[in-house]
């Protein structure tokens, strides 16, 4: 039977994954991703992964070429950022219509959310815990209580056109929790902790902010313990950090 594996490379650099995963691609007749750029394009390839065009997909298209390619190879690759499962609903309609087709394998991810937590040596928790939203869902019913650490994936969703008065809901809610000035971070991770991105700006700000995110970035509002942590980080805490505060 034909088989289908779904595999997880790093956020940033598409080197960053197992060595499991790395030997499931080059088995493949053929491997898509709706991920990456021209440039991880390049270095995919350099591997001896026989990925087929470098563009950004459409889920659409993903499924429609995913789908043709298990008729014609034995073996299939899906190629996604970090947990091929996490926050991704649309994957599970490409799974159960390829399961008709093929075995579905899903080898272990490489988690996004953990990319965080050694990003900001997040050893401890605040004393309000942490706080997690995916946005595809959360900007339709933004409820929350200020306090904990806050992360928000998938912010990219806001700034679609169709999603215009989930954004300004989304706005108000945080305008209506936080001071005007209370800082608010826009985070791409990376491998690399001196390459990682970290954007800064505020409540009163985020509109600027929000323009600048992608698809690989996460919003992100600390908590007033962490902040202090932030001003005086350890040594290995290195990254790039932009102000956008004033809505730059």
């Amino acid at each position: 039977m034909n088989k289908l594996s779904i595999v997880s490379c790093g956020l940033m650099s598409s080197s960053q994954m197992t060595l499991e995963s790395l030997a499931a691609l080059r088995g493949c007749g053929a491997v898509y991703s709706n991920s990456v750029d021209p440039v991880s394009a390049r270095a995919i390839l350099a591997l001896g992964i026989p990925l087929l065009g470098g563009q950004k997909r459409s889920y659409p298209r993903l499924f429609k070429d995913v789908l043709a390619a298990l008729k014609k190879h034995s073996r299939v690759g899906l190629l996604i950022y970090g947990n091929p499962f996490f926050l991704n609903s649309q994957l599970a309609d490409l799974l159960s219509a390829a399961a008709r087709l093929a075995e579905v394998e899903v080898l272990p991810g490489i988690s996004s959310f953990d990319a965080l937590v050694n990003m900001f040596g997040m050893s401890a928790l605040s004393g309000k815990g942490l706080f997690i939203a995916d946005l595809n869902f959360f900007m339709k019913k933004p409820e929350f209580s200020p306090g904990p650490d806050i992360f928000f994936f998938a912010p990219f969703r806001l700034n679609a056109a169709e999603n215009a008065k989930f954004k300004a809901r989304f706005i108000k809610a945080l305008a209506g929790k936080y001071p005007g000035d209370y800082p608010v971070y826009l985070v791409k991770c990376n491998p690399d902790l001196a390459r990682a991105e970290m954007l800064k700006g505020s409540v009163s700000a985020l509109p600027a902010l929000l323009k600048r995110c992608d698809n690989q970035h996460t919003l992100v509002i600390f908590s007033e313990e962490r902040l202090k942590t932030l001003k005086t980080p350890p040594a290995w805490l290195s990254f790039k950090e932009l102000d956008l505060s004033r809505g730059a």
